[in-house]
C-alpha cells in the first residue's frame, strides 16, 4: 500500500508539474496578445469540437446511423447541432482562456473538480487513431 501511496503522490506533482509547465507557455509573450491568443484559442477550440465531440457517436446520431431511429422521434436537427458545436466551442474557448488569463480563477474550476463516474480516456484506442493518422499523413494507408 505504501509502494501505491507513494506513486499517487508522485504522479500526482508530475501533473502538477506538467500544468504549471503549460500554463508556463500559455503565459509566454507570443500569447500576451489578446487578439493573437483568441485567433489561437478559437483554432484550438474548433479543433478540439471537431475531434472531441463532432467526430464521435454524437455525429452518427445526427445523421442517423447509430441505431435505427423510428420516424416519429426526432433527432439532432442541423440547427441543434450547430447550436451545440457553437455552444461546445464557446465553451472550450472559456476553458482555455480562463486557464491562460486567470489562473486563481481556473484554479477555482480545478477545484471544483471533474465527474468521478465518467470514463478516463481510452488510451488504447488514443494509440491506434494516432498510429493511424500518423500512417494516413506518411501515405502508408489511404483514407
Amino acid at each position: 500500500m505504501k509502494n501505491q501511496s507513494k506513486k499517487k503522490e508522485e504522479m500526482v506533482e508530475k501533473t502538477l508539474t506538467a500544468l504549471e509547465q503549460l500554463r508556463a507557455f500559455l503565459a509566454s509573450e507570443a500569447l500576451q496578445d489578446r487578439d493573437v491568443r483568441r485567433t489561437v484559442f478559437s483554432y484550438l477550440a474548433k479543433s478540439i469540437t471537431q475531434t472531441c465531440l463532432r467526430d464521435t457517436t454524437l455525429e452518427d446520431m445526427h445523421a442517423g446511423t447509430y441505431v435505427e431511429i423510428p420516424d416519429e422521434v426526432s433527432r439532432i436537427s442541423n440547427e441543434e447541432m450547430k447550436l451545440l458545436m457553437r455552444e461546445f466551442v464557446t465553451n472550450v474557448g472559456f476553458y482555455l482562456e480562463v486557464l491562460a488569463t486567470k489562473p486563481a480563477l481556473f484554479d477555482r474550476v480545478i477545484a471544483i473538480g471533474v465527474p468521478t463516474r465518467w470514463n478516463n480516456p481510452d488510451w488504447e484506442l488514443v494509440d491506434q487513431e494516432i498510429k493511424e493518422l500518423e500512417d494516413i499523413l506518411a501515405g502508408k494507408v489511404k483514407r
